[in-house]
């Protein structure tokens, strides 16, 4: 392919766009039980509450959004095989954090939109790497 810039941006784009989201004060559902009832609360995804009760995956798949963010912007200005690869081990580890919430049953739809971004740019990375 000629013409790499698309990808490149799409490469910021995507993992920007999971890490503010993740940043939203509803992404992550924490369930809290006394006795009788049940109290759901809505925290960030980096909030420490949930690191604090063993829901870390929002908060490694948030860091590892912006760690994507921060190495796309390096990409377009200087192409390197190396660091796309990197970028896809990255997106993969944060893709599989993200999904880790599942098994709390903590997802909402905005971690939903998370994962599915992060899936997307670990798709991109991968089609770009295979044809690159």
């Amino acid at each position: 392919m000629k013409n790499r810039k698309p990808f490149g941006l799409i490469a910021v784009i995507l993992p920007l766009t999971a890490a503010i989201l993740m940043a939203a004060p509803n992404a992550v559902l924490m369930r809290f039980f006394d006795g009788e009832n049940t109290i759901y609360k809505y925290v960030s995804g980096f909030s420490m509450l949930s690191v604090g009760y063993g829901i870390w995956g929002a908060m490694v798949s948030g860091i590892g959004a912006g760690g994507l963010t921060l190495l796309g912007i390096i990409g377009i200005v200087r192409e390197s095989l190396l660091l796309r690869k990197c970028m896809l081990i990255i997106s993969v580890a944060a893709l599989v954090m993200c999904l880790t919430l599942l098994c709390f049953g903590s997802m909402t739809f905005i971690t939903v939109g998370v994962a599915v971004l992060l899936a997307s740019e670990t798709v991109l990375l991968y089609y770009w790497n295979r044809t690159g």
